[in-house]
Parts: C-alpha cells; structure tokens; sequence
C-alpha cells in the first residue's frame, strides 16, 4: 500500500511540474521578441514593450559610464542587479539608459488554516485572508541607444494585507 501511494505521490508531482503557467508562456513570448529586438533602437523596444505588451515604464535611470557599485545601488528591489550581472552588463564605456517596466496581471488571497493528520484542510480561518497582487517585470539596458540586455520575471508577487 505504501508503495503505491509514494509512485502516485512521484507520478502527481512529475505531471505537476511538466505544467507551466500561463505566466511562464506569456514570459517566453516576451524573451523570444526582447531576443530579436537586440541591438534595435531604444525607441522600436520600448514600443514594443509599452504598446504592444501593454506594461508601464516606472523608473529610468541615465548613465555615462557607470561604476559598478552606482549601477548595483540603483535599485533595491526584485528587479535589481547582481553584482555579476552589473559586471558583464557595464563593463564596456558609453552612455547607458537602463527602463523598468511592469504590468499588472491579477489580485490573489489565501486564507490560512490547518490541515488535519489525514490531510484535510480543517480550521480555516476567514478573517485571516492574506491578499496580493501579481506582476510581470522587464528590465531593459540599452547602451548609445541600442538594446544590449533585458530580463523577464514572469510574476511576481507584492503582498498587500
């Protein structure tokens, strides 16, 4: 019996995983066209991003040349640099304009409870429902106004209560 239950246990969480979300398909449309967009305008890329994909740009952020150490300090949440990243990125001189754009996607909640020995959701409580909100992300680096990197977070969570 037990043996049975750990196959279709491993059986479950295989077919689980070889399912993507809606998310992560919309997040591979996006880097395929970010891919073909390299070294384009900055003007065409942000079209794309903003017309077509329907994000909205909040921050840009204007350099010349940048430290390393500027560039890591820029930003201090989800979509931030690596020291790494920031390595391979700015290493080479010239005028950067690096974009941050975001849409939203849909409001979740989760109520939290307990779950019995057998397994069975018990006790849920209704005034604990936790709510957020769900993101996509794009980053875009263009240096002298060609687009030299982009990164994707397909969805991000931003919790709100």
């Amino acid at each position: 019996m037990k043996l049975k239950y750990l196959c279709l246990t491993i059986t479950f969480i295989f077919l689980l995983s070889c399912t993507t979300s809606p998310d992560n398909k919309q997040a591979k449309i996006y880097v395929s066209s970010l891919e073909s967009l390299m070294d384009k305008d900055s003007e065409e890329v942000v079209s794309q991003i903003t017309d077509t994909w329907e994000f909205n740009c909040t921050k840009i952020w204007r350099a010349e040349d940048p430290a390393i150490k500027d560039v890591i300090d820029v930003v201090k949440d989800k979509t931030k640099f690596t020291k790494q990243e920031a390595n391979n990125i700015f290493s080479s001189k010239g005028k950067y304009k690096v974009m941050f754009f975001f849409k939203y996607l849909r409001d979740e909640s989760v109520r939290l409870g307990t779950i019995s020995s057998g397994g069975y959701s018990t006790a849920k409580d209704f005034s604990k429902t936790r709510k957020f909100v769900r993101h996509a992300y794009i980053r875009v680096v263009f240096r002298d106004g060609k687009l030299i990197h982009f990164r994707v977070w397909p969805s991000v969570e931003v919790w709100i209560s």
